[in-house]
């Protein structure tokens, strides 16, 4: 039977894959504590006996793998080069997959206050390369003496956007993937995605990774037709 992974917004008790013990995850790093998808959010999850840690993947201009939630620079989290704030309904003219990291690079991700998370630590961070995380939560969960973690990871893909946030689900799928096997973690992921196409491509190319359809509503049949690629459902 397929298993459900309940997604939350911060930490969250997930039941992993068939297994019967509840795994601690951190939403985005915790977002409700350190700035989304970073490596201080990352580190402080895992020095908070966090066992899983969920991350957003996206892709720049220059083909580097990225944490990022959002497929453009977010009017709602991130601060220009000279300080000043992203204007609210310009947020699409800050494509990532339209910028090369090292200009996504001068952009700061981690200072601007959040009405909805006042608990937020503030500090200047950038939007870090995937690699570069998983170099360091290897390297800090090593220090602090304790299992190594699970990543579940999201590819921010959909059908519709296609060269327009993202490149194609084949390229995303091997760009990504190149990471997960150069860094051995093919054992300790899952890969989730609102796009099943993702899912089939590593399905069929790589069998033994795990999978995760996510789904905004629950429609049988048409889970019914693309269960064969994945092996989690998240509501």
């Amino acid at each position: 039977m397929k298993n459900v992974f309940l997604a939350g917004a911060f930490l969250v008790l997930a039941q992993w894959c068939s297994s019967q013990s509840f795994d601690n995850q951190a939403h985005r790093g915790g977002k409700s504590l350190y700035p989304e998808n970073t490596v201080p959010a990352m580190k402080n999850a895992l020095k908070m006996n966090v066992t899983t840690l969920e991350m957003d993947l996206a892709i720049t201009k220059d083909k580097k793998v990225i944490l990022s939630h959002d497929a453009f620079l977010s009017p709602e989290l991130i601060t220009k080069p000279d300080g000043s704030y992203i204007p609210k309904d310009s947020g699409f003219y800050y494509k990532i997959y339209d910028m090369p990291y090292a200009k996504i690079q001068t952009f700061d991700a981690g200072m601007k206050t959040l009405d909805h998370y006042p608990d937020q630590k503030k500090m200047k961070v950038q939007k870090p390369l995937f690699e570069e995380v998983i170099e360091a939560c290897e390297t800090y969960s090593r220090e602090l003496k304790r299992p190594l973690p699970f990543y579940n990871i999201e590819t921010k893909t959909r059908p519709f956007s296609d060269h327009i946030f993202h490149p194609e689900p084949k390229e995303f799928v091997d760009l990504m993937m190149a990471i997960i096997v150069k860094k051995g973690i093919q054992d300790r992921v899952i890969i989730q995605s609102f796009d099943p196409r993702t899912l089939e491509i590593i399905h069929k190319e790589y069998p033994k990774i795990m999978t995760a359809l996510l789904v905004e509503k629950v429609d049988d049949k048409k889970i019914a037709r693309q269960q064969a690629y994945f092996e989690n459902i998240s509501p």
